[in-house]
């Protein structure tokens, strides 16, 4: 979720851009999200995580 976050705040509104995004930078962001694999989640990983979440574990995530 924090890397979906991450996008929000770049403005960045579909998956696949997300992860293209994430692909550029994933050096940097691996290590501080807690990444221990080589690439980002792919798209459809991202939208399947994110479909099983509430907004209670939203908000539980972002505090």
């Amino acid at each position: 979720m924090v890397l979906m976050l991450l996008g929000m705040l770049a403005r960045i509104r579909e998956m696949e851009v997300l992860v293209r995004w994430a692909t550029v930078n994933w050096d940097q962001l691996k290590e501080p999200l807690g990444f221990d694999r080589d690439l980002p989640p792919c798209a459809t990983t991202i939208s399947r995580t994110l479909a099983k979440c509430s907004v209670a574990d939203f908000r539980r995530a972002c505090r």
